[in-house]
């Protein structure tokens, strides 16, 4: 039967499959199963896209990051059209488009990608919404992953106050961007500052 649980039933199973580290078995089953899914329930609808997304997971994960990015590209194109760019599932595959074009060594894309995002969130959800904290620290983390120590500095700065302010100076997101904060000091030549934002933290965090 070609119908809409029968093929979010596949889908499911294909998952597992690939959540045991088959990949390739999924990516086959994939590719049998997406055309039917675009003709049956069409190429915007969520469990299409879904499936579509799972492929681009599998093919990622077999080490073919372009083929990847490919497909996160089309998934995304579709839900920022349909959805909206500042949706979960749209936010979601931005998050997974920039996690490939990183590993592919594409710093400067996935930079772009990562302020597209940031401002689409900041704008429709607002800038202190948990969606686009959480989103800002993976940004800061990348920038500090990418040895822009100022930027990253300047991106976790704000980014503790709103937590702070949000979620409460001793949630765990915010020790974490604090924490994050201290190489992105230390490593700028301050040192004094890092080490004494550390001293600071140590006793709340043995809290935690």
């Amino acid at each position: 039967a070609e119908d809409r649980e029968t093929l979010r039933c596949q889908s499911d199973l294909i998952a597992a499959i690939s959540s045991l580290g088959n990949y390739a078995e999924a990516e086959k089953q994939l590719r049998s199963l997406i055309p039917v899914a675009t003709r049956v329930l069409g190429a915007a609808d969520r469990e299409t896209l879904q499936a579509r997304k799972r492929l681009a997971f599998a093919l990622y994960n077999q080490g073919k990051p372009a083929e990847a990015e490919q497909e996160y590209r089309a998934v995304l194109a579709i839900q920022q059209r349909t959805l909206g760019p500042a949706h979960r599932d749209s936010l979601g595959t931005q998050s997974d488009l920039i996690k490939v074009l990183t590993t592919q060594g594409k710093k400067a894309e996935a930079e772009a990608e990562f302020r597209r995002q940031i401002a689409t969130a900041s704008r429709k959800l607002g800038a202190r919404d948990k969606r686009t904290l959480y989103l800002r620290r993976q940004f800061a983390d990348f920038l500090l992953d990418a040895g822009k120590l100022a930027e990253a500095e300047k991106a976790y700065r704000p980014l503790v106050a709103d937590e702070a302010r949000v979620l409460g100076p001793e949630d765990r997101e915010t020790l974490l961007t604090r924490l994050h904060l201290a190489p992105a000091l230390f490593l700028q030549g301050k040192q004094a500052e890092a080490e004494t934002l550390l001293r600071d933290l140590l006793p709340v965090m043995t809290k935690v």
